[in-house]
């Protein structure tokens, strides 16, 4: 089997990839390996076909060279070591490309939250390819002045600050400063995203908003959606498995994706469930207002964008032992946060 190994060199979790090339070489000791260059893969995998030799510091052009190396090469599999956002960006040139191959996520990152994220270094110890599991997981494209951005696996978020790590501390960050400058700028999130005339649409039909304040605002595919059957507390998502949907807008007047979890106050938030089919339409946001995909910033044209569900985006690997839950970037036995 041919597998493409690749690292995301700005990962939160970039201490650990000398540690998790070396599980990777003796895990797929039998296979051949087709790698990065540099910190992109060749500095943690030995012994692996290198795929070019990148001189320039332009990630996209790095990350999109590489792994059309690995479709050219006739890769089986691709392995992804990094956070939510890098594995994002792996699926979504995939799925661009119209490209099938299996996708293997090893926590590297700041959080580690997404389903595309199954292994640790201490879980992929045990990991045989003989056992391959594939799953197929669903995500969110997100559409912008009628040009697609990109595609979420875990959340797309509208706001002006973005989750990263900061001298080994989760932080939020501007996201207009990052996007102006590249520089992580530490910030309180603004609560106000909306402008005045601010319209959420399903199917072309105007949604009633009731919260009179929002704060922030979230959509996210529902992962193992069977959970929320019945939890009737976790509002309209108890409805998830009864129909045709696999994802769920939340209305929030209160900062959910924030660097301090000390939620002393109740929290408001609506929820509206779509599916294959539905189509979302957000109109009227506040010209400071940006769009978050699994981590990444992106500026929004004409404050709007649009929303739809794709029921097999990846195809993930994982493993009979998997329990759902995201994987603890530490390299413990705990599938916990």
């Amino acid at each position: 089997m041919k597998i493409g190994v690749m690292f995301n060199p700005g990962a939160g979790g970039s201490g650990r990839y000398a540690g998790i090339g070396k599980v990777i070489e003796s895990a797929f000791s039998g296979h051949e390996l087709i790698t990065g260059s540099s910190v992109f893969g060749s500095n943690y995998v030995s012994g692996a076909e290198v795929a070019g030799d990148h001189l320039e510091n332009d990630f996209q052009k790095i990350l999109g060279d590489t792994l059309s190396a690995f479709v050219r090469k006739g890769a089986d599999m691709i392995i992804g070591v990094g956070g939510d956002g890098f594995l994002t960006h792996i699926a979504g040139f995939l799925i661009r490309q119209d490209v099938h191959i299996p996708l293997m996520g090893i926590a590297g990152g700041t959080a580690n939250i997404g389903p595309l994220i199954k292994f640790n270094q201490h879980t992929l110890r045990s990991f045989s390819s003989g056992d391959m599991i594939l799953e197929k997981v669903g995500c969110i494209e997100v559409t912008t002045g009628g040009s697609i951005l990109g595609y979420a696996f875990c959340d797309v978020i509208l706001g002006d600050t973005f989750l990263g790590t900061k001298e080994n501390r989760m932080c939020n960050f501007s996201a207009k400063a990052f996007l102006q400058t590249g520089d992580k700028v530490e910030t309180k999130p603004g609560e106000q995203i909306t402008g005045k005339q601010f319209s959420l649409f399903k199917n072309n039909n105007k949604q009633r908003i009731k919260s009179k304040k929002i704060a922030q605002i979230i959509a996210s595919p529902l992962y193992h959606k069977d959970f929320y059957r019945g939890k009737a507390i976790t509002g309209a998502l108890c409805y998830s498995p009864y129909n045709d949907c696999g994802a769920s807008i939340g209305i929030s007047d209160s900062i959910i994706v924030n660097s301090n979890s000390g939620m002393e106050q109740s929290i408001i938030i609506e929820n509206l469930l779509f599916g294959p089919g539905d189509t979302i339409q957000i109109e009227n946001l506040n010209d400071g207002t940006y769009v978050i995909i699994d981590g990444n910033v992106y500026e929004i044209k004409d404050r709007s964008i649009g929303l739809r569900y794709i029921e097999d985006g990846a195809q993930s690997v994982t493993m009979e032992t998997y329990n759902g839950l995201p994987v603890n970037n530490s390299g413990g036995s705990s599938n916990n946060v």
